[in-house]
Parts: C-alpha cells; sequence; structure tokens
C-alpha cells in the first residue's frame, strides 16, 4: 500500500505546500523492515529498542516485570544551562516517520526530516520550545537524547539502566513538566498487558540525574495546571488521577490519556483533548474548559482506523489542531491530524508519535484580531509570574522595567491592523507604595506574523501614574469601560479604597468597578476605617453575585432588581437596561455594607444622571 499524502487542501486555506513523503514501504530493504517492525511493537506494546545481553554476569540476560523495577540507576546532572537550545522558539510539531524524527508546520506542510538518527520515540518539545527530547536505542539499551529544536547539537544524556544493566522493559509517553526541570516517562514490561498493571510511571529530575517512581498507571502521563496525571484502573476502568484533586477533572471515568493545548494560552477553539471509552472503543474528547462539567465534541477514528493502547493526542498551541497515533487494519501505525474547525480527519501513513510545540504559529498564514488580542491579554496575564510563557510569546527577553509594579490585572482595547500584525492597546493596573496606592500604565502590544511565529512586542505608551484621588479613578474607568460610567454625590470625607479599581475585558466588554471608603459613623458599625461601597459600571456578571431576589423596585422609570450579595452587602442594578456590545449586563450596580437606603439613593442618582 502506497503511502497516502495529507489531504492538506482541508486543513489551510491558501495554497497548498506538499509534503515530502519519507519512502513508501514498498521494496523496503529486509534491514529496514526489521527496524520498522522493531519501532512499531515499541509504540504499539510499547518494547523496548535494543535490548542487550548484560555485560559482565555468569548468568543469562534477565526479563524484570516493569512493577519490579525498584530503582534506576542516575544520569549526569543536565541543568536548563547546560541543555542544548535553538536561537528562537521553533513552531510546528513533530513527528516520527521511517525511525527517524520529522518536523512541519502546524499544519503539516513543509515536512523535513530533523535527525536521521534511527529508532526514535517519543519526541517532546520543552516548555520553552527551544528543546526537543526523545528516546532513541543504542548500543546499551534505550537512551535519553536532547537536541536543540533545529536538530543540531544532539546530546546523549544517558542510557536507562538498573544496577548497572539495561532494562528489558521499554520507555514511552515522554512528557516535560511545566517549568522545564524534569521529564515523565512509562516503564513497561513488553510481555505484559500494561492496562492491567504491567506500566510504571517515572520521572527525571534533569538537575540532579535522579530517577523517582510515581506510581501504576497507562504509559501516557501528563502535566496538567502544573501536576502530573496518568491514568489508573479503578474497579477495573481506567480513570486519570491527580491525587487529591482528582476529583475536580472532569474527564470521565473511562479516560485513558488527556493534553491540553501547550503553553498555556486560553485560545477561543477546543483546548482539551482526552482519549476515553465509549461503546467498547477509544475515542477522542474534545472540551473547552477541564474543569467543568460540559458535553464537548466527540471525535471517533476516521474509517479504517482505531485508537491503539497507550496512545496520547496532541493539540496545537492554538487549539485548532489535533494528533494522534492511529493504527490501520494491518496493524500499521498512522499519524492523524483532526481539523477541529471543520470536523475533518487527514491521515499520513506510516508516521505516528505527533508533538506539538507550545510556540505561537500562524495558521493558515493569516492572523485575526482575536488571536491578536488574546495573546497580548496573556502576555500581560503572565508578567512577572510565567518566564515560560514570557519567552514564547515574545520570542526573546522581556524588558522588566515594563511594568514595574505588582499588577492584578489588565483591560483591552479595540485593536488596530498593522501590515502583517495588529496594535493591542491594554491598561494594566495594579499596586505601588507597598500595595497602598493604586497605580496603572497604558502599553501596547504589537503582535505580528514573522515567518511562521507569531510574536508579541509589547511598549509603553506613557508612564506609570498613580490614583490619588476619586476623579482620576473615574476618569480612568470613562476612558476604559465600555457603558457610561457616572457616580452619585459622594459624602464629604470619602476616600478610595485600598483596591481601588477593577476593570476585565470579555468578548470586546470592558467591565470595571470603583471601590470606595465612606466616612465612619452614620451607616454600619464598622469601627473607624468606615464602610466600603463598590460601584459597577458594565456590570456584565454582577447579577451572579449572591442571593438575588426581584422586588417591585423602580430607578426612575426603569426597573431593578435588588437583594443580598454574601448574606450582608446591598445590591442593586436595573433589570431591564438596553445591552450593549451584544451583552445583557446591567449597565451599573451599587453594593456595600451600608444601609440599604445609603444604596437606593447612590443608585438612584446614578439611574438619573446616565
Amino acid at each position: 500500500m502506497a503511502v497516502r499524502r495529507w489531504e492538506l487542501e482541508d486543513l489551510v486555506a491558501g495554497p497548498v505546500v506538499s509534503l515530502v513523503d519519507p519512502p513508501v514501504r514498498r521494496g523496503r530493504p529486509v534491514i529496514a523492515a526489521t527496524f520498522v517492525l522493531l519501532l512499531i511493537c515499541t509504540l504499539a506494546a510499547p518494547i523496548a529498542l535494543g535490548k542487550t545481553p548484560t555485560p559482565v554476569a555468569p548468568s543469562a540476560p534477565r526479563t524484570i516485570e516493569a512493577s519490579s523495577i525498584t530503582s534506576l540507576d542516575r544520569f549526569r546532572p543536565f541543568p536548563g544551562t547546560r541543555q542544548p537550545k535553538s536561537a528562537a522558539p521553533a513552531p510546528g510539531i513533530l513527528f516520527v516517520s521511517c525511525t527517524h524524527l520529522w518536523s512541519a508546520r502546524s499544519d503539516g506542510s513543509g515536512a523535513h526530516r530533523l535527525l536521521d538518527m534511527p529508532g526514535v520515540t517519543s519526541p517532546t518539545f520543552s516548555p520553552s520550545a527551544r528543546t526537543i527530547a526523545f528516546f532513541a536505542s543504542s548500543g546499551a539499551g534505550q537512551a535519553l537524547y536532547l537536541a536543540s529544536a533545529t536538530g543540531t547539537h544532539v546530546t546523549r544524556v544517558g542510557s536507562l539502566s538498573s544496577d548497572g544493566r539495561s532494562l528489558d522493559a521499554g520507555a514511552t509517553g515522554l512528557q516535560w513538566s511545566p517549568d522545564g526541570k524534569r521529564l515523565a516517562f512509562a516503564l513497561v514490561t513488553p510481555a505484559y498487558d500494561y492496562w492491567s498493571g504491567g506500566s510504571e510511571i517515572w520521572t527525571l529530575s534533569l538537575g540532579s540525574g535522579r530517577f523517582r517512581r510515581v506510581g501504576s498507571g497507562a504509559p501516557t502521563p501528563s502535566y496538567v495546571v502544573g501536576r502530573l496525571m496518568f491514568a489508573e484502573w479503578i474497579d477495573g476502568k481506567p480513570r486519570l488521577s491527580l491525587g487529591p484533586n482528582a476529583n475536580r477533572i472532569f474527564v470521565g471515568r473511562s479516560a485513558r490519556a488527556i493534553a491540553l493545548a501547550p503553553g498555556r494560552l486560553s485560545t477561543p477553539g477546543m483546548d482539551v483533548a482526552v482519549v476515553r471509552v465509549a461503546h467498547g472503543r477509544s475515542v477522542f474528547k474534545l472540551r473547552h474548559n477541564l474543569f467543568r462539567h460540559r458535553p464537548g465534541l466527540l471525535v471517533r477514528p476516521p474509517s479504517g482506523e482505531r485508537v491503539p493502547n497507550g496512545t496520547e493526542p496532541a493539540l496545537t498551541q492554538d487549539g485548532t489542531v489535533m494528533y494522534s497515533t492511529l493504527k490501520d487494519r494491518s496493524g500499521q501505525l498512522d499519524l492523524g491530524v483532526y481539523d477541529i474547525a471543520r470536523r475533518h480527519w487527514s491521515v499520513r501513513n506510516y508516521a505516528w508519535s505527533a508533538a506539538t510545540s507550545p510556540a505561537p504559529t500562524a495558521t493558515g498564514g493569516r492572523l485575526g484580531a482575536r488571536r491578536a488580542v488574546t495573546m497580548a491579554g496573556e502576555l500581560v496575564r503572565f508578567w512577572g509570574r510565567g518566564a515560560i510563557t514570557e519567552r514564547l510569546l515574545t520570542g526573546g527577553p522581556v524588558d522588566k522595567g515594563l511594568i514595574p509594579f505588582e499588577h492584578q490585572s489588565y483591560a483591552t482595547g479595540d485593536p488596530t491592523k498593522i501590515g502583517r500584525g495588529w496594535s493591542v492597546p491594554i491598561l494594566v493596573y495594579g499596586s505601588g507604595d507597598r500595595g497602598h496606592t493604586a497605580v496603572y500604565r497604558d502599553i501596547d502590544v504589537r503582535v505580528q506574523l514573522r515567518g511562521t511565529r507569531l510574536k508579541a512586542h509589547p511598549i509603553a505608551r506613557g508612564p506609570v501614574v498613580k490614583i490619588e484621588t476619586i476623579p482620576q479613578a473615574i476618569a480612568l474607568l470613562q476612558k476604559w469601560v465600555t457603558s457610561p460610567v457616572v457616580a452619585p454625590v459622594l459624602p464629604a470625607g470619602t476616600t478610595l479604597s485600598r483596591y481601588a479599581i477593577s476593570m476585565w475585558t470579555y468578548r470586546g466588554q470592558t467591565t470595571g468597578q470603583l471601590q470606595l471608603r465612606l466616612p465612619p459613623g452614620g451607616s454600619t458599625d464598622q469601627g473607624p476605617a468606615g464602610p466600603n461601597v463598590t460601584l459597577a459600571f458594565g456590570a456584565a456578571y454582577f447579577s451572579g453575585c449572591g442571593g438575588i431576589h426581584a422586588e417591585p423596585l423602580t430607578l426612575g422609570d426603569q426597573p431593578a432588581l435588588s437583594g443580598s450579595q454574601a448574606g450582608f452587602n446591598s445590591i442593586v442594578w436595573p433589570a431591564t437596561r438596553r445591552s450593549y456590545r451584544n451583552s445583557n449586563g446591567a449597565e451599573f450596580g451599587v453594593s456595600g455594607d451600608v444601609r440599604r437606603k445609603i444604596v437606593l439613593d447612590f443608585a438612584t442618582q446614578m439611574e438619573a444622571r446616565s
């Protein structure tokens, strides 16, 4: 059977770049065919490559179950400073074909052999997208290698062994931890059914070279929300485990493997893929949120293909394409590519083990405003908290002086098209002077298309500004909030609270809140500091707080709702105000630990002035 090409015209818009096909299977030499068969067994069973006899021992080579291996010989330390790295994050995908390592763009075009090194399995990108880790057979058994993301500087870290002897169990399912300091993998006994206990999960600390056995489970370890997850058999069914918080992961009791879109970016597409059992067969479940009970999209493998045991899916960084190893009727391993938006499979024969880069990649050669805003927002959200994500988005080092204060959140404005990219205005606000003064800064994030990569370049649009008065805070809200910002007449002595402003943008709509402290006395027994009042503008989610009940209440000529929030705050907002930006949110709201009369008085003033 000849090698089929990917059906790229169904994946990308515009001209199609043909893939470079690996050699077809017809007429392969016997040696190559034997090599292929050995590697297929590695992934499908899986079985270790390159089994060797014990070099110095009077007894015959031992066959040890994976569950009997209690320790692995230490590797030499390989901290991040010693790891080979490419000059910039590499976008696209990795996959194995003809027992060699290949790379391609995320849409499947431009495929080329990255390493002329046979026996490669389990390739995986580092969180920085600048290093690749993989297993390969060697004279001393199965070995771990690191290479730059461009395939250069291939470095052998060490061969897997226990008490100086090579392992009969094979290693598979290699995965990086989100901080890039550890690798997780599975050891599988070839002669045993790993779904009933023949697979052990291990981790390797690259900095120390030490291994640790984590537990027994399916050979598909994955890092989810920073923690290691793998499927365990519970009451005869596989169930993904995440330690004490396993009940928060709503992926079903029949789940076998899970994958998240790399790079930790929230995307408009599906960003979670789960392999689970349905009607006796393995299928894929695609979801947008891991922690909510939502049905998601059930995806069956294409006709003539099935999902082999031990398969782990992979997703592109933007969550638009899923990849998975498949097995056809003849038992050959194929690589399946699923376009989530078009719900269409494409299959490449004789290729498998796809791994995706966390580096932002241009999909279809276009950059839309929505994705530009997402990238700009994520850059600010992870600023100072996720150095790896910052470098992925910018493509290099970032200027830490751009946001020299502890920021709480941000709001985004309307993007402007510039060349092949977009300019996204962002307001970043937070606390200065040890948290006692509100500060903000306007920045501009230029999201550009550079070849097949997307890069976000932040620049300052103005200085860091302190918010010291109520008029300053209101003026800032008026500039950024989508709905009109009107404030009531406040009593003398009213001051800004410690966290005076808060804003967030969702689907093009920016909501804002102003938190104030009224003068003490006359409202509630709040002591000398005085009670708090919050004025909300464009409160799209304001009505979702606390126990709310409708009352025959009007503000001016507008019906309104009132009730209690968290059991003690009075809350009021118009119930049928006109919608804006396709949102059903109210235009303003008032709450506070003050008497109900004060809340209604403020709301009445705001209604009259709006």
